[in-house]
């Protein structure tokens, strides 16, 4: 499923859980880890080692997280950086929405910036 329910069809990105996010997360502000660091790092959110084994599992099954052995551990990383993730779910929801008008996604775009920086009362500096 994608955005909003509907079935997403030719998507750049599988979809992801708020779990898979989460690890993600982990790994892009600290590289490659073994499965324990990771879980050292989400131990506040009370999630328990063989949990998040099969969540990099299945990031890895997705092409998301890659991983190398040593000794007996994987260490896994995650394949696409922060920017690139969003970038393919910018061009996802240009594809399904806007179909595939990106005069549309950016003027969308813009329109949320603008209004976020109305709601927050920055200023560009």
């Amino acid at each position: 499923m994608g955005w909003f329910g509907v079935k997403r069809g030719g998507s750049s990105l599988p979809p992801l859980g708020r779990r898979e996010l989460h690890v993600l997360e982990v790994l892009w502000d600290a590289g490659e880890l073994a499965a324990q660091d990771v879980h050292q790092r989400l131990t506040a959110a009370g999630i328990g080692l063989s949990t998040v084994q099969s969540t990099l599992e299945r990031l890895h099954r997705k092409g998301l997280v890659g991983r190398s052995k040593v000794s007996r551990a994987y260490f896994y990383q995650a394949v696409h950086s922060r920017s690139e993730m969003i970038s393919m779910l910018l061009g996802d929801i240009a594809a399904e929405l806007a179909g595939g008008d990106t005069r549309c996604m950016v003027s969308g775009f813009a329109r949320y910036l603008s209004l976020a920086k109305q709601q927050t009362g920055s200023r560009d500096e």
